[in-house]
C-alpha cells in the first residue's frame, strides 16, 4: 500500500530500472518535442542575446582558453552575465559548438533536457514511496505543465532546467553513492545557485527514511558538504550580481504592503501550478495595498496552512515532509521576503511544480486506497479498484488539458513579438505596454507623447538609452530636447554605475564609455576606451575604430546620436550584461529582464526581436 510506503523504510520503495528508464525518456523527449514544437523555431529573444547570441565566451565554443575567464569570479563571464554559474555558459558553448546560431539546436537541448527531468522526478517519486503508476503519472504532469514552458521554450533558461536534472541526479544518489551525489550537487549549484534548495530536501529525505532511527552520522556530513558549497556558491553569485546595482533594490517603504504582497505571490502561483490561469511573460503585479485583497488573504490562510503541515509531517517523519520542503524551499527565494523588481515569473514554478506534484500524487493515493471505506454491500477490492481507476482517468484528464494549454502556450515563444504581445495583454498598464506605446508615438512623430512616455518609463527603472538610439522608429525624435533629456538621464544612470563599479571589464568600460557618448562626455568616454583598449580583450578592433572615430570629431558636446549615429557593433537588441533580474531564483542571479520585440520587424540585425524592461535598480 502506497501509505505505507508512506510511511517508512527504504524497503518498502521501488526502483526505476536503466531499461525502463531508458524507455520513458524516450517517450518523453517525443512527447516534448511534440508539446514545444512551436517554439522550436524561435528566435533568440531578450536576455538570449546577452547570455548566448552576443556572448564571446559562447560563440568561441568549447575553447580551452575561455575556461579561466568562464569560472574567474572576477572574470568576463561574470562581466557578461552579472552572474557567477560557469556551468551555465559552458553548457551554452556546447550547444554553440554543435549548432552555432541555429536557434533550433538551442530550442532542442531545453526540451530534450526537460525530458530528462521528467523521468528524473519519476525516480524521484518512487524514491520516496510513490506507486509506479503514480509516479510515472506525476513525471507526465511536470512534462506538459504550461506553466514550465517560460524555463524551456526560453533558450538561456537553460540554466534552469539544466540544474534542476543535477539537482535531482545528486538526490536519487544522495544515500547510495554520496561522493557522486556531492560532485552532482555542486554542478547544478554552478548552473544555477537555485539548486540550493536540493539541501533541505535531502535533509527531509534522510529525515524520513528510517523513523526508528535519527539522521545517520554519514547523512550529516554530506549535508555539511553540501552546506558549504551553498554558502560559498552563494557568496560568488551575490558579488557578481552587485555588478549589476543588486544591493542597490530597496524594500517596500511599508512592511505591511510587502508581507501582504509576499502571502498574494504565494497564492497566484499555487493558482497558476493548479489551473494555468494567470500565466505571462514578463509579469508586473501590482504591490497589495489593500487589507481585503483577496489573493493575500488567501495565501495568508495556505502559507499557514502550509507551515503547519510541514512541522507536523517533519515531527511524525511522514513522507509527505519531503514534498513540501521541495516545494517550500523552491519558493522561498522567490517569495519577495527579500524583495527585487520583477517579483513573479511562470519559470519560478519549475522548482515549486515537483514538490506541488508530489504532494497531489499522495493525497490521489490516499483517496484510492480509502475508496474501501465508503463501500455498502461490495467488496473492498472492487470499491478501491474503482477508485483508482477514477483517479487515474481525472489525472490522465488533467494531462490532456496541461497539453493542449501548453501547446498554447508555446506559439508565443515563436517570435518576440508574440513574447511582447503576451505581457501587454495580461499587463495593459505595466511597463512592456508603456514601451509598445512610445515606440508607436515615436514612429508617428509625435514628439510630446514619447518625451512622456519615455520618462515615465525612466521612473519606473527603464534605462536602455541604446535601445532608443538604436531602433529606427525613434529617429524622427531623437533630436528633440525633451526626448534627448530623458536619454541624457537613462545615460547619466550608466555613468554613474562606472564610477561605482571596481575592476570593470573591457566590456563593461566600452559599454560606459556609449554612455558618455550620448551625453556629449568626449573626454571620459575616450579615458574609458583607452582603459579598455588596454586590457587587450576581444574587443580590441572595436575599441580602436571608437577611439578613430572620437578623435576625428569637432570639439564639443555631440547631439545626442541618431539611429544611424549609434556606436558600432552596438546592437540595440542586445541584453546588455549590467542589467539584472534578481527574481531568477537566485537572488543574485540575472534574468536582465529584457522584454522583446517593441519593433520586432525593423530589427533586421536580430531576427526580428529586441526591446528592453531593464531596471534601472534591479
Amino acid at each position: 500500500m502506497a501509505s505505507d510506503a508512506m510511511a517508512g523504510g527504504p524497503e518498502r520503495r521501488a526502483a526505476l530500472s536503466w531499461r525502463v528508464g531508458l524507455g520513458l525518456f524516450a517517450l518523453a523527449v517525443i512527447v516534448s518535442a511534440g508539446v514545444y514544437r512551436a517554439a522550436l523555431d524561435g528566435p533568440f529573444v531578450s536576455d538570449d542575446y546577452g547570455y548566448v547570441a552576443h556572448n564571446p565566451l559562447v560563440a568561441d565554443g568549447l575553447a580551452l582558453e575561455n575556461l579561466w575567464p568562464i569560472f574567474d569570479p572576477q572574470g568576463a563571464g561574470v562581466a557578461q552575465t552579472v552572474n557567477y554559474a560557469p556551468l551555465h555558459i559552458l553548457l551554452h558553448a556546447s550547444v554553440w559548438e554543435i549548432s552555432g546560431a541555429d536557434t533550433r539546436g538551442h530550442h532542442l537541448a531545453n526540451v530534450v533536457l526537460h525530458a530528462l527531468v521528467s523521468v528524473l522526478l519519476v525516480a524521484f517519486f518512487l524514491r520516496t514511496g510513490l506507486p509506479r503508476p503514480a509516479a510515472i503519472a506525476g513525471g507526465l504532469l511536470f512534462l506538459v505543465h504550461p506553466a514550465n514552458v517560460e524555463a524551456v521554450a526560453w533558450i538561456f533558461q537553460l540554466k534552469t532546467v539544466a540544474s534542476m536534472a543535477l539537482a535531482l541526479a545528486a538526490l536519487l544518489a544522495f544515500r547510495a553513492r554520496p561522493g557522486v551525489a556531492t560532485a552532482l550537487f555542486a554542478l547544478a549549484l554552478l548552473t544555477k545557485i537555485s539548486a540550493a534548495f536540493a539541501l533541505p530536501v535531502a535533509f527531509a529525505l534522510a529525515w524520513t527514511d528510517d523513523r526508528r532511527v535519527g539522521l545517520r552520522r554519514a547523512d550529516a556530513g554530506v549535508l555539511a558538504t553540501w552546506a558549504v558549497l551553498t554558502l560559498v556558491v552563494g557568496v560568488l553569485t551575490w558579488q557578481a550580481a552587485q555588478r549589476g546595482g543588486l544591493g542597490e533594490v530597496e524594500a517596500a517603504r511599508d512592511a505591511f504592503v510587502q508581507a501582504r504582497t509576499i502571502c498574494a505571490l504565494a497564492a497566484r502561483y499555487v493558482a497558476m501550478a493548479a489551473t494555468t490561469w494567470g500565466l505571462s511573460t514578463f509579469h508586473e503585479p501590482a504591490p497589495v495595498t489593500s487589507w481585503l485583497d483577496p489573493w493575500w488573504l488567501a495565501g495568508l490562510a495556505g502559507l499557514a496552512a502550509s507551515a503547519w503541515c510541514t512541522l507536523a509531517a517533519l515531527r511524525a517523519r511522514r513522507r509527505e515532509a519531503v514534498y513540501w520542503v521541495f516545494a517550500a524551499n523552491s519558493w522561498l527565494p522567490v517569495s519577495q521576503i527579500v524583495p527585487f523588481p520583477f517579483p513573479l515569473a511562470d519559470r519560478y514554478l519549475y522548482g515549486i511544480l515537483p514538490g506541488l506534484i508530489g504532494l497531489v500524487l499522495l493525497a490521489a493515493c490516499r483517496v484510492s486506497e480509502s475508496g474501501a471505506r465508503f463501500g455498502s454491500g461490495v467488496r473492498p477490492e472492487a470499491v478501491t479498484a474503482r477508485v483508482r481507476a477514477v483517479t487515474v482517468a481525472a489525472l490522465l484528464g488533467l494531462v490532456v488539458l496541461f497539453s493542449a494549454r501548453a501547446v498554447d502556450r508555446t506559439r508565443v515563444w515563436s517570435s518576440g513579438a508574440l513574447v511582447t504581445a503576451d505581457a501587454a495583454i495580461h499587463y495593459p498598464d505595466g511597463s512592456l505596454a508603456l514601451l509598445l506605446s512610445t515606440t508607436t508615438a515615436a514612429r508617428r512623430g509625435d514628439v510630446d507623447t514619447t518625451a512622456r512616455q519615455l520618462r515615465e518609463l525612466f521612473e519606473r527603472g527603464y534605462v536602455q538609452f541604446g535601445m532608443i538610439v538604436g531602433d529606427p522608429a525613434y529617429a524622427r525624435v531623437l533630436r528633440d530636447p525633451a526626448v534627448h533629456a530623458v536619454i541624457h538621464d537613462m545615460a547619466g544612470w550608466w555613468t554613474a554605475r562606472a564610477r561605482e563599479l571596481e575592476h570593470p571589464t573591457e566590456d563593461e568600460l566600452w559599454r560606459f564609455a556609449q554612455a558618455h557618448q550620448v551625453r556629449g562626455e568626449a573626454a571620459q568616454a575616450r579615458e574609458l576606451l583607452e582603459r579598455a583598449l588596454a586590457l587587450e580583450g576581444a574587443r580590441t578592433e572595436l575599441l580602436r575604430a571608437e577611439l578613430a572615430r572620437l578623435s576625428a570629431a569637432d570639439a564639443g558636446s555631440p547631439d545626442t546620436p541618431a539611429a544611424s549615429d549609434a556606436p558600432a557593433d552596438a546592437d540595440p537588441t542586445d541584453a546588455d550584461p549590467t542589467d539584472v533580474d534578481p527574481g531568477d531564483t537566485d537572488p543574485p542571479d540575472t534574468d536582465q529582464r529584457k522584454a522583446t520585440g517593441a519593433d520586432p520587424e525593423s530589427r533586421s540585425d536580430s531576427g526580428g526581436t529586441g526591446s528592453s524592461s531593464n531596471s534601472k535598480a534591479p
